[in-house]
């Protein structure tokens, strides 16, 4: 049995020029790769690609997303490096590697996370979503606290979401208030922030006839994703 889909492979390069047959750099199919050489495959196709560092690198790590065993936090840092090593906005990296802005800046934000929740999750103690409701916690160590908390009573994300708001209003795990806001209004708040993937906060006078909304975003890509959900097209 042999291979069937070919792999991709580029010319390394030495002093500006290519080598020769044997200096192949692998961009995609190192599964493929691993098989052929555990089935003692001796020749197996492959198509000669012309592409540069950052391209190679979309390649390798799309490929790599597919991977059904890959989680959230490595797939996170996998596209981190796309920003951080190329300098790429997360709109660009959604539109070649294929999945919505929103998700990629989810993400790569869970690479935001301490290194002992990052481990619980690699470990599958919690998943994407319960990261998402931790990193609208602004104090560490209350971060930590309900990560403990939902891996020890086995919170759904909607337990955790809970746990939070019925939190003290001076835990800095809960946005402060001014004064206390009916509960009609602090899961108003809350649906907010989940349905813009962001922290708000919401105000209202004592009549309840007015308020204000403040909506937070981090960085350009993190205001560009809100505007899209928010249905906000700039004008040029």
């Amino acid at each position: 049995m042999g291979v069937m889909q070919p792999i991709l492979v580029r010319p390394k390069l030495h002093d500006g020029a290519a080598q020769a047959a044997a200096g192949w750099e692998l961009v995609a199919g190192e599964r493929r790769w691993r098989a052929a050489q555990l089935a003692k495959l001796e020749i197996i196709p492959a198509s000669i690609i012309d592409i540069d560092d950052k391209e190679a690198a979309e390649w390798g790590i799309a490929e790599n997303l597919q991977r059904e065993d890959l989680s959230a936090i490595e797939q996170g840092w996998a596209l981190r490096q796309l920003v951080d090593r190329f300098g790429q906005t997360h709109s660009e990296i959604a539109s070649r590697i294929g999945i919505a802005r929103a998700s990629v800046s989810n993400l790569i934000r869970l690479t935001d996370l301490e290194t002992d929740l990052q481990e619980m999750i690699l470990r599958g103690d919690l998943s994407a979503g319960h990261a998402k409701v931790l990193l609208g916690i602004d104090s560490v160590q209350a971060r930590q606290r309900f990560a403990l908390q939902t891996v020890k009573h086995a919170w759904s994300v909607r337990a955790l979401e809970s746990a939070i708001n019925k939190a003290d209003q001076t835990n800095t795990a809960k946005p402060a208030h001014q004064g206390e806001q009916p509960a009609n209004i602090v899961e108003l708040e809350r649906q907010l922030a989940e349905h813009l993937g962001t922290k708000v906060r919401l105000r209202t006078a004592r009549d309840g006839k007015r308020g204000s909304l403040t909506i937070e975003f981090f960085g350009p890509d993190g205001f560009e994703d809100l505007a899209s959900r928010l249905g906000f097209v700039m004008r040029s």
